[in-house]
């Protein structure tokens, strides 16, 4: 959950889904003749100011371009 002013937002996992979609669309040309089906499953806290939400960005975007071919990070 986000505060902003005195209204309290509750983000939902999947908008960090569509976010991490739109720019593998508009950054890398990827493009899906089907539906996508993910689940979701994460031990890091929600909420907690560890970046959870960037971790599912990542991962979701992660898993998608190499179902897809493409890979995003180098071997390290």
């Amino acid at each position: 959950m986000r505060e902003q002013g005195n209204i309290l937002l509750k983000i939902h996992p999947e908008t960090y889904v569509a976010g991490a979609i739109l720019v593998l669309m508009t950054e890398m040309g990827v493009r899906f003749n089907d539906s996508i089906t993910m689940l979701i499953s994460s031990a890091v806290p929600e909420g907690e100011g560890v970046s959870s939400s960037a971790s599912v960005e990542v991962a979701s975007m992660s898993a998608i371009a190499a179902a897809h071919g493409n890979k995003l990070f180098s071997d390290v």
